[in-house]
């Protein structure tokens, strides 16, 4: 009775020791891909990396009048990014503007519209009831208590 107790123990044993072993050899293998990913990722993202930087004019030898007009072209580029991207910032401003006028708008024709104990229970509605657009950082779990902690 004990030699059975003592096998099934040892097999226990040997069992959980075993599988410790290979989930750590297998951590240790997905630790070693994240780094090899990581380095190939640093490659890609240029300045905010140490890696070296694509040169489209390897290997070229320029003179001194076309480095100079490449530096004036690569100027006037960077002058007319800088153009477009704030178009497109007082863009969107105007668009958001826009869009809260259209709500005001909306509000006061629904105000128009119902009494003003339907339009208090309306704005309530709105404000209280309605359920958020953003749940926030944790929102894709589905199991919310053990994501709480």
């Amino acid at each position: 009775m004990k030699r059975r107790i003592l096998s099934i123990a040892f097999v226990a044993i040997s069992t959980i020791l075993f599988t410790s072993v290979a989930q750590n050899e297998s951590k240790s293998s997905q630790e070693k891909c994240k780094k090899e990913c990581c380095k190939e990722h640093e490659m890609k993202i240029g300045k905010r990396s140490k890696a070296p930087q694509f040169n489209p004019f390897e290997g070229i030898e320029l003179t001194e009048v076309q480095k100079e007009q490449l530096k004036t072209k690569t100027k006037a580029c960077n002058a007319e990014r800088k153009k477009m991207k704030q178009a497109k910032k007082e863009r969107f401003e105007a668009e958001r503007k826009n869009y809260k006028e259209m709500g005001r708008k909306h509000l006061d024709d629904i105000k128009q519209i119902l009494t003003p104990e339907q339009y208090v229970k309306y704005l309530e509605n709105i404000v209280i009831n309605h359920p958020p657009k953003h749940k926030g950082p944790k929102s894709h779990c589905f199991h919310k208590k053990e994501c709480a902690n």
